[in-house]
């Protein structure tokens, strides 16, 4: 029975991975969103986070958010990445689509949202459109030849 136990505590001690944004685009979760900050606790089982972020459309204006989820996720760092959702309760209660890292399984948290007036990132605007390709390597430079010593008189 105490092994039982001590099985239990080790299992709720281990930390998952935390989600990412769903690779494939989803019609249902049409509200693209920037997370710009993530942060969370675990707390017997479940993840209590919050953070802030952007709306990348017409609007484009900045939310503060909150979440109670089985997974925490990550903030968006590469460019054109986001995370698809959609609301549930316009401008308080928004459902974020997720995708577990390493997998392929999909699940969904809800943020509970404070609307801000302007975004928090200019860069945010045209955060959906991809960045430029990165730069090709420069070529090695061609060895220099070495200088020939002056003949000895």
């Amino acid at each position: 029975m105490l092994t039982y136990f001590w099985l239990a505590v080790m299992l709720l001690g281990q930390a998952e991975p935390p989600n990412g944004p769903v690779t494939q685009p989803d019609p249902d979760y049409p509200v693209h969103i920037r997370i710009l900050e993530s942060k969370w606790n675990r707390n017997l089982g479940t993840y209590t986070g919050f953070g802030r972020a952007d709306l990348l459309d017409a609007d484009h204006r900045g939310l503060d958010f909150t979440y109670e989820c089985n997974q925490p996720f990550l903030s968006n760092r590469l460019r054109g990445e986001f995370y698809q959702a959609k609301w549930k309760k316009q401008d308080q209660n928004l459902e974020l689509l997720v995708q577990r890292v390493g997998s392929s399984h999909v699940t969904h948290c809800l943020l509970k949202t404070t609307m801000k007036q302007a975004a928090y990132s200019k860069a945010s605007a045209d955060w959906t459109t991809p960045g430029p390709a990165p730069a090709a390597a420069p070529a090695p430079a061609s060895p220099v030849p070495a200088a020939t010593p002056p003949p000895i008189r």
